[in-house]
């Protein structure tokens, strides 16, 4: 079996030797925690198989290294194309798409076109999973790791769920994870102005104005502020879970 070494994004001068066969991610003799792609793997952890690898660029890329967060009783499955149709219809549902800058329909077409021009390195959508039922999406996208920010976001397609605390849960697991697994340094963020629930909300996150146009305000927390002025919703969230 062929084994390469590739230098791994966001970890500057760690070499792994990956099998291009079937499963493994190794460094030396002593396998650590390495970056893959800004993921984090460790001894025991796992990918399907070796998407493409680029040994010129400096970077890796592999399918299956992320798994499902299971925190304060949600669950954050990674996204996959079955899930597509599901998330178009909510995306384009009024109560959603009255949130967002693109307000035009968006066409399977569209959807299809937007996955497949996902860089998965940089974009992370988890679909939320509450009592085994799909209930909406929060994700982290445009992640720069040079400087370990990014997007966040969250939107719920199931009505049922608008209110109450489950999309509340689900954005702290995910915040947790992009903090303290992840290795960011901060989150970026962009809410509809007016909106006094959302930014409320999204100051008890720690959340701070950034500035804004065109009827939406942008936001900035970085990890420090989150632990901070989140704890309370953290140690609520654990009770819950």
């Amino acid at each position: 079996m062929d084994m390469v070494a590739f230098v791994v994004l966001g970890i500057k001068g760690v070499v792994v030797t990956v099998s291009m066969g079937e499963f493994g991610i190794e460094q030396g003799d002593q396998p650590a925690v390495v970056g893959v792609g800004g993921i984090r793997a460790e001894e025991g952890d796992h990918c399907r198989r070796v998407l493409w690898a680029k040994d010129t660029g400096g970077f890796l890329r592999l399918e299956g290294s992320m798994k499902p967060i299971e925190k304060y009783g949600i669950r954050l499955r990674p996204m996959e194309a079955g899930d597509l149709e599901q998330v178009r219809q909510w995306r384009n549902a009024p109560h959603v798409v009255s949130q967002m800058a693109f307000q035009a329909e968006i066409s399977p077409a569209m959807q299809l076109a937007w996955w497949q021009g996902l860089a998965p390195d940089a974009n992370f959508y988890w679909m939320i999973e509450y009592n085994g039922q799909d209930i909406g999406v929060v994700h982290a996208k445009d992640i720069d790791w040079t400087v370990k920010t990014a997007e966040a976001g969250i939107f719920v397609g199931n009505v049922d769920y608008l209110s109450g605390f489950v999309p509340v849960l689900a954005v702290l697991a995910m915040m947790d994870v992009l903090f303290e697994v992840h290795g960011l340094l901060a989150l970026r963020a962009k809410v509809k102005a007016g909106h006094a629930a959302i930014l409320d909300f999204n100051r008890r996150l720690g959340y701070e104005e950034t500035g804004g146009e065109d009827g939406f305000l942008y936001l900035r927390v970085r990890r420090e502020q989150y632990f901070q002025v989140a704890r309370g919703l953290r140690e609520m969230a654990a009770r819950m879970g």
